[in-house]
């Protein structure tokens, strides 16, 4: 499959992201949705299978504060810690 697999929302937002930037705010916003769009741009297509897995990480992490995919990484083995947990806890149950 070839795109489309979220309806292009990537374009939209580089569409509308041509809004008027006429205070310094405004016009790091239009910029920051230019890298958001290159973003949803790249993720669509790994999702259409367009790009390979990881071809959109560059992109995201260009769109990210510092320090937000550690603090998501963190959650993620949070939560494998937890579910890991919960089975060793079952096992024991069951003996």
């Amino acid at each position: 499959m070839s795109g489309g697999s979220m309806n292009y929302l990537y374009s939209k937002i580089e569409y509308e992201a041509n809004f008027l930037a006429n205070t310094p705010e405004r016009k790091a916003f239009a910029r920051h949705l230019v890298k958001v769009a290159k973003a949803l741009h790249d993720i669509e297509w790994v999702d259409s299978s367009d790009y390979g897995p990881g071809d959109e990480n560059e992109a995201i992490r260009a769109c990210l504060a510092p320090g937000m995919a550690l603090e998501a990484a963190i959650e993620t083995a949070q939560e494998a810690m937890k579910a890991l947990q919960d089975e060793i806890d079952r096992s024991l149950l069951c003996r």
